[in-house]
């Protein structure tokens, strides 16, 4: 009885390449986007902090001060609504942010966050 012997092959050149090529296009977009997340979490830190704090006369400017504080650059004035509803308020901030990856490859990222105040 005769074996056949199987000769173990490593990836090729092509493939490191391919892997190389997925790893700094991996890579590069968590960069991108990581700052984007951790401004968009002090967004809405500051939009829940409106519950805590007692009567506010303007909501907006209360909003661009923290904003300012935290140095959050992508959300302005004309992104914030304010939707009055009997004695609540809704407080809602869409906005979106466009960054550029690669050449003419862009990605947008787009977030809406809201928050009711009862006060």
């Amino acid at each position: 009885m005769s074996y056949i012997k199987r000769k173990q092959q490593g990836l090729s050149s092509l493939g490191i390449i391919g892997i190389l090529v997925v790893a700094v296009f991996t890579t590069t977009l968590v960069l991108k986007m990581l700052p984007v997340y951790i401004e968009h979490f002090s967004v809405v830190s500051s939009l829940e902090s409106l519950q805590e704090e007692g009567s506010l006369l303007d909501i907006k400017t209360s909003l661009m001060r923290k904003f300012s504080i935290n140095d959050i650059d992508n959300v302005s004035r004309e992104h914030i609504d304010i939707k009055r509803e009997g004695k609540k308020k809704t407080v809602t901030i869409s906005y979106e942010v466009r960054k550029n990856v690669v050449s003419n490859i862009d990605i947008v990222l787009r977030f809406s966050d809201s928050v009711v105040l009862s006060k």
